[in-house]
């Protein structure tokens, strides 16, 4: 039994652990987005992007 109970105790960290990474891939992936719009002279919707970023790794913590 405790084995069993060690094993989901170990996906659920390891579940945990992969949600973060995804959210910080999403989150780097808005960043690159945005840093396009601004290079590509398209401010406000880089600002927007941004913004988007900034409200999605908050929500990530």
């Amino acid at each position: 039994m405790a084995i069993v109970s060690a094993g989901a105790i170990g996906l659920g960290i390891t579940a945990v652990v992969q949600s973060q990474q995804a959210a910080l891939s999403e989150v780097k992936a808005i960043a690159r987005s945005a840093e396009a719009l601004f290079s590509s002279d398209q401010q406000f919707e880089a600002l927007l992007e941004a913004i988007r970023g900034q409200d999605r790794y908050s929500s990530s913590r």
